[in-house]
């Protein structure tokens, strides 16, 4: 108790000592501070916090008793004791009540509203749909379904996670049991990523874009456990438009994705619904658009074209391009052409 802290410092005086000093067995918090404060006794003998609270009842100026006097106190009236120690107590312990309030990251919008539901129709390519619950300024939770291409495996995967959010740190948990961990970096970005015993990694520059990362996935069969590593960098134009990915896949085979830009600009935060992979961010997109992973690309891509230098077999470079609905300053639809013709398309909501 830390009022009763402060009192134990005040050497408890004897009968002759209180009738010399004139005064009675009651003193003020004020007189007491005063009197050992100036002969460099207290304030060598209690903690800074101790101090602190002493001195707040200087300032109230609230009479208190020796220890001999406190002790005849309990023993006398206990009910009042226990009926007013917890007042006293919460007067002290309000003072210290100043618990850092839970960070908030920049999410990702700009000018724009930041997305609650995104869902890909058409000849979709593999993804999620996504809807997203804010609170205070904060994405909270993300519920994500796995769509597939093919009919028999679309939407048999769903999940829902939740954020939670302390000073300097976020903790993450999954209805799909999966053990996450999260470590943020100097910028209250992710810096590393475990998921059960897979690892990630993530790299920012100096404006908190994401400039590189890696994975590191085991898996296990028949009692071998097989490590496999993918990776990327990523580079932006001077205006911070996403302009190249590298991407080395699980066989060490690059993929040079390189972006033209659109006239639209980026101002719901959105990532390019064809490059989670690339990006890192495959599963977990919530955790970008929850401000998490970096700065958004400030311009929307018209087109991205793939080449791949290390084929087995040389293949041909494809393009992907991109078509764009607003509404009210806000993106609502992404319509995408693959080389093969078939045209795919995002909508988000708000």
């Amino acid at each position: 108790m830390r009022w009763l802290c402060c009192a134990a410092s005040v050497r408890p005086r004897s009968m002759s000592e209180r009738a010399a000093s004139g005064h009675g067995s009651v003193h003020t918090y004020a007189t007491v501070c005063k009197k050992f404060d100036n002969r460099r006794r207290f304030v060598s003998r209690r903690s800074a916090l101790c101090r602190q609270n002493c001195l707040s009842l200087c300032a109230l100026n609230i009479p208190i008793y020796n220890i001999y006097n406190t002790t005849i106190m309990i023993l006398k009236h206990p009910l009042t004791f226990i009926l007013t120690a917890p007042l006293a107590l919460g007067t002290f312990t309000a003072c210290s009540n100043d618990d850092p309030a839970p960070m908030r990251p920049n999410l990702p919008a700009t000018t724009g509203k930041a997305v609650r539901s995104i869902s890909r129709l058409g000849s979709i390519e593999s993804g999620y749909d996504w809807t997203f619950t804010y609170n205070d300024g904060r994405l909270t939770q993300a519920a994500g379904t796995l769509r597939k291409p093919s009919a028999d495996t679309d939407r048999t995967f769903s999940y829902t996670s939740n954020l939670s959010y302390g000073p300097t740190s976020v903790k993450m948990t999954n209805t799909s049991g999966e053990r996450v961990g999260l470590q943020l970096n100097m910028q209250g970005l992710v810096g590393q990523m475990t998921v059960n015993r897979n690892v990630y990694h993530f790299q920012y520059n100096s404006d908190g874009r994401m400039v590189s990362w890696t994975r590191t996935i085991f898996e296990s069969s028949l009692g071998e456990l097989t490590e496999y590593r993918s990776s990327a960098t990523i580079s932006y134009t001077p205006a911070g438009a996403l302009q190249q990915i590298v991407y080395n896949g699980t066989d060490s085979r690059r993929v040079l994705l390189t972006f033209t830009q659109s006239a639209q600009q980026n101002v719901n935060g959105h990532m390019p619904p064809t490059v989670s992979k690339e990006m890192g961010i495959d599963g977990f997109e919530h955790l970008y658009y929850a401000g998490l992973l970096g700065k958004a690309p400030t311009m929307l891509p018209q087109s991205i074209t793939y080449e791949y230098p290390d084929a087995a077999v040389p293949t041909a470079a494809t393009t992907t391009t991109f078509e764009y609905g607003v509404h009210a300053n806000n993106v609502t639809l992404c319509n995408y052409h693959v080389a093969s013709g078939a045209v795919a398309s995002v909508s988000y909501g708000y």
